[in-house]
């Protein structure tokens, strides 16, 4: 009895890793988007719980309609907007002490980032890509709690790339994160390269 236990066990670990790299290739797929480890968690979870439900009325995970991986991302997306705390929508302080935050830990990170009213600049590094009309652009970490967390290329006007990730303590160390490792060149293609030519913004 306690082997087919185990066996079940293994099955169903096995099945939340498939729905964890189902997420992983939605979530790469999206041009403009960049999740936090937590929110691509909780997609996996509910995607895993998707399929559990289909497995019991006898239908297996090839059944589903394709675009079920992108659904639990924008599921999460839209509750975790729907999850901010009571009041923050009419406070201007909320965004202003998120971006402290992340000011912070890049400080604790030794990244010289430069803080300013609405956004944290992140330098660039030797590895940074070159985006922006000059190849020189700077990454621009805002927050607002109807657009949630995003980056942007500093001084510049052009599509955002939309970080979903909660506001708590650690999901604001995923922020980061992530903008660390954009900078660093871990995501090459999320901003447009030299020759773009977006309109500069007034500096601020």
């Amino acid at each position: 009895m306690r082997a087919r236990q185990v066996a079940v066990s293994c099955d169903e670990v096995g099945a939340w890793f498939d729905a964890g790299l189902a997420v992983l290739a939605a979530a790469r797929r999206r041009s403009g988007w960049l999740y936090g480890r937590q929110a691509l968690m909780s997609a996996t979870d509910a995607l895993d719980q998707a399929r559990r439900v289909a497995r019991a009325f006898g239908w297996e995970a090839a059944a589903l309609r394709p675009g079920l991986a992108d659904t639990c991302l924008d599921a999460v997306a839209l509750r975790l907007l729907a999850d901010l705390p009571a009041g923050a929508a009419a406070s201007g302080r909320w965004a202003e002490g998120l971006l402290d935050a992340v000011d912070l830990r890049m400080q604790r990170l030794h990244v010289s980032a430069r803080r300013r009213a609405g956004a944290v600049v992140v330098p660039r590094l030797p590895h940074t890509p070159a985006w922006g009309p000059d190849g020189q652009a700077c990454v621009r970490v805002t927050v607002s709690p109807t657009r949630g967390w995003r980056f942007g290329l500093d001084g510049l006007h052009g599509p955002p790339v939309r970080v979903v990730a909660g506001f708590y303590p650690a999901a604001i160390d995923e922020v980061v994160a992530l903008a660390v490792a954009v900078t660093g060149g871990a995501f090459p293609d999320v901003f447009p390269g030299p020759g773009w030519p977006g309109p500069r913004l007034e500096e601020r």
